[in-house]
């Protein structure tokens, strides 16, 4: 583990006039090691109230389904999106959301895909689904919407 000290070039103490090197030193090792063991005491005290409360954690967890191997990864939903937004505008936000909205199509392939472009290709048609509600295609008007701002940012 590492742990940082806030500030520990403040930590060592004014040499005094009528002090010694060694005393000097002596003063400063001291104020190191204290600073040391207040880092060392808050980590310990972080860990734990951690283990405190991964206790009371009901052991009943998501079950993570087990990965078949013996196809390859679809990734088509992912890729769709990431490509859909400039590199220049990739950060944690986007990518995550392009992840979650894959994780969420491989873990329901029977999910319809309202965001247009089936072929997995960025920009393809987007034809509404048979049926759609005025509420799909306002719906889509947004995102269209909030897709362009991204690309292109703030327009004013």
């Amino acid at each position: 583990t590492i742990r940082t000290v806030p500030d520990c070039q403040r930590l060592l103490p004014k040499r005094a006039a009528e002090a010694t090197p060694e005393e000097h030193a002596s003063a400063m090792a001291a104020a190191l090691a204290e600073a040391a063991l207040t880092a060392v005491n808050g980590e310990a005290s972080n860990r734990q109230r951690f283990a405190a409360w991964l206790e009371g954690v009901p052991p009943e967890r998501i079950e993570i389904p087990e990965l078949d191997r013996s196809r390859p990864l679809d990734t088509r939903v992912y890729d769709r999106l990431a490509s859909s937004v400039d590199l220049a505008r990739h950060d944690v936000p986007v990518l995550l959301h392009c992840l979650c909205e894959q994780v969420a199509a491989t873990l329901d392939p029977n999910a319809r895909d309202f965001r247009g472009g089936g072929d997995g290709g960025a920009g393809g048609a987007r034809a509404a689904p048979s049926g759609s509600s005025e509420e799909l295609r306002q719906l889509e008007a947004f995102l269209d919407g909030a897709h362009d701002r991204l690309l292109l940012g703030d327009l004013p």
